[in-house]
């Protein structure tokens, strides 16, 4: 039997077959390079990650007696390293452009609201009086950087980091063995 050529069935089956077309279209490849990032691409979400964090924690806590204001110390801080946040940016942007395709800057926001709302979160499960007393040494310490402390801090792998994406090569770190668990068990191989 065969569906009349305006039957809903027909259009279903229609659809259906685009659908699969174009997933054939894009390949695995396209899908994987949507997928994960490459280094520069990890390294720039990192740093709109420092970012964020900063300006939740500049904009979330009170600035302690004696210090100058968080947000002014923010605002130089961005001001002083604001060429390299702008490279940073445009790798992710062109990232976007290139997995994404459509609107870039909308891309980039939604990535950024992602980032920020993380953050604000975990800033919102922990009591704020707790959160900014553990965040303002870090802050302070990161408000401080020169230009190549900032490149180190966003490059370390020796800290685990999280990403909307994950590297398309992940980062290989020499751990050492724990000798025994808290538990007192060992980790076997």
């Amino acid at each position: 039997m065969f569906d009349h050529p305006k039957s809903p069935h027909r259009r279903t089956r229609r659809m259906v077959a685009f659908v699969v077309a174009a997933m054939i279209a894009g390949g695995p490849v396209a899908a994987a390079a949507a997928e994960c990032y490459g280094p520069a691409e990890f390294e720039a979400e990192q740093a709109l990650r420092l970012q964020s964090e900063l300006t939740v924690i500049a904009y979330g806590c009170p600035t302690p007696p004696g210090m100058p204001p968080l947000p002014v110390q923010y605002g130089t801080f961005v001001r002083t390293h604001q060429k390299q946040f702008a490279q940073w940016q445009g790798t992710l942007r062109t990232h976007l452009r290139r997995t994404l395709g459509g609107n870039v800057d909308r891309h980039f926001d939604n990535l950024a609201s992602l980032i920020s709302n993380q953050l604000s979160n975990r800033h919102a499960l922990v009591s704020p009086p707790t959160f900014c007393e553990a965040e303002l040494p870090r802050f302070t310490q990161l408000v401080a950087m020169k230009p190549d402390d900032l490149l180190r801090q966003v490059r370390d792998n020796s800290v685990v980091r999280i990403s909307s994406r994950p590297p398309c090569r992940p980062v290989e770190v020499e751990l050492r063995e724990p000798e025994v668990v808290q538990a007192g068990l060992r980790i076997l191989p």
